[in-house]
Formats: C-alpha cells, structure tokens, sequence
C-alpha cells in the first residue's frame, strides 16, 4: 500500500482525499494546503488520520510518503509537480498536466530520471458510457470511424479564472478522444469557440 499526499484541498481536491482516503491501494497520510482554511474543512472531514501541512516542501521531503496528488492552479502546480517527481514519487496530476509542451516533457523527463509514474486525472475514460463506446468501437458493429463530434454547452458549476475552456474542459474530450482511438494520430481537427458577453 502506497503512502500518499494531497497538495491542494481547493475546487478538486476533496474529491481526490476521499477518493485516496477509500481506496485499498493508498494509505492517505497528509493532505497539503497554504489557506488555513481549506485545511480547516479538511479536517472536519478526516479528523485526526491525517497530517494537515501548509508548505508543500514538507510533504515532497517526507521519505515515508510514495506519492503526491497535485490539484493545484497551473503556475504553482508545476513547480509542485517538478519538486514531487524530483523527490522520487509518483506523481497523480490534476489535468492539464502542463499548459505548454515544454512544460509537459520536462515532467516526462524527471519522471523517467527518477524511475517514477505520473497519472493525469483524466476521469470521463473511465466512465462506464466511455468504455461502453469504446467496446462498440472495438466490436466492429459500427464500421470504420471517419469523425468524431463534441460539444461542450456550458462551462460547468466552476469557472477557473487561470485557464480557459480549452485547458479546463476541452481536454476531456480530447482525452476521450485519444483512448476511443487507442492512441492514434488524429488527421484533423477543427474548433469553434465563442466567447461569452461580459468575460
């Protein structure tokens, strides 16, 4: 059983400690945040299991701790991300991964140096109607797929303030995308987008 870390109790983050908190394959052991009060809610919810820090460095240079799960803003999460893949943990990244390529493969290279995984927290892959598609797809039944189409309404109950729809939400369905496909090059691709009066 791994030891882990949450860095982040903010929009994302509780569903992530309950998420580590329940599994059988992690032992959640601290949970991260600089607002005293974020980590005032996180206590009411998992009382005296866990530890409650405020400086991420702390948990990174905690030996006993196997890995961390970042759900943090982009500018900090990366900071956050390099120091946990230079520690030697395994990395749980709340998406986007990066905001840039370079970004995105020097986290590649310093899990690679440090013998460590990084997962992206790409979830609507494993939804049931997700893997329900993809089984039709791989069935044969509907023949050879030429295009794909989505379409995004509305920006959700949360609209982040440091990324735009294409970073917050368009990436499900790219993600989406890549696993139906298993992976192979996409041809062409083609987005509309409109912005919203007044943002």
């Amino acid at each position: 059983m791994l030891k882990a870390a949450l860095i982040g109790y903010g929009y994302w983050g509780p569903n992530i400690a309950r998420n580590l908190a329940r599994s059988q394959d992690y032992e959640l052991v601290a949970i991260c945040d600089k607002d005293p009060g974020q980590l005032a809610k996180a206590r009411l919810v998992f009382g005296d299991s866990v530890a409650y820090v405020a400086d991420y460095r702390a948990v990174v240079d905690d030996a006993a701790i196997d890995m961390c799960a970042v759900a943090l803003r982009d500018a900090i999460g990366q900071e956050v991300a390099r120091a946990v893949l230079r520690s030697k943990k395994h990395l749980f990244m709340e998406k986007p991964m990066a905001t840039t390529l370079s970004d995105a493969l020097l986290l590649q290279k310093l899990a690679e140096a440090s013998g460590v995984h990084i997962h992206v927290d790409h979830i609507l892959v494993f939804h049931p109607i997700i893997r329900k598609i993809k089984a039709i797809i791989e069935s044969g039944e509907l023949g050879e797929l030429i295009s794909f189409e989505s379409n995004r309404a509305n920006l959700g109950p949360h609209i982040k303030r440091d990324m735009n729809a294409m970073w917050d939400l368009a990436v499900h369905d790219l993600a989406i995308l890549d696993y139906l496909c298993n992976g192979q090059p996409v041809r062409k691709v083609e987005c509309m987008g409109q912005k919203q009066f007044g943002q």
